[in-house]
C-alpha cells in the first residue's frame, strides 16, 4: 500500500515537470516569434532612415518640412534602439528559460509599445 502511494506521488510529480517543461517551451517559442516580429521591425526603421534621406534629397529643393522630417529621423532612429533593446529583453528571456520573468517582460512591453510609437510616428512625419 505504501510503494503504491509513493509510486502514485512519484507519477504526479512527473507529470507536473513535464507539464512545467512544457509550459516553458510554449513560452520560448512565443518569445522566437516576438524575435522575428522586433527583427523586421527594426529592419524597416532602419531601411525608413536610409531611403528618407535619398527621396527628400530629390523631392525637396527648399525648407519646407524639413524639421518636421528631422523629428521624425530621429523617431526612426530611437525606435531601431528601443527594438534593439527589446530585442536584448527577449534573448534573455529566452537564455534563462524563464519566460515569464516580469521583470524582463516589462522591458520587452515597454520597449516595444514606446518603440512602435517612435516607429508609426516617424513614419508619418517623414512622409510630410
Amino acid at each position: 500500500m505504501e510503494n503504491e502511494n509513493t509510486n502514485q506521488k512519484s507519477t504526479e510529480k512527473i507529470e507536473q515537470a513535464k507539464l512545467e517543461i512544457e509550459q516553458k517551451k510554449l513560452g520560448i517559442d512565443q518569445l522566437n516569434v516576438l524575435f522575428a516580429y522586433l527583427k523586421y521591425l527594426t529592419a524597416l526603421s532602419t531601411g525608413s532612415i536610409v531611403l528618407v534621406p535619398t527621396i527628400l534629397e530629390k523631392l525637396f529643393q527648399h525648407a519646407r518640412g524639413k524639421v518636421l522630417v528631422v523629428i521624425g529621423m530621429v523617431l526612426l532612429m530611437g525606435s531601431v534602439l528601443l527594438f534593439s533593446w527589446t530585442m536584448w529583453a527577449v534573448i534573455t528571456q529566452i537564455r534563462t528559460a524563464n519566460p515569464t520573468s516580469s521583470k524582463y517582460t516589462k522591458r520587452t512591453g515597454i520597449g516595444f509599445l514606446i518603440g512602435i510609437s517612435f516607429f508609426v510616428i516617424g513614419i508619418i512625419l517623414t512622409r510630410v
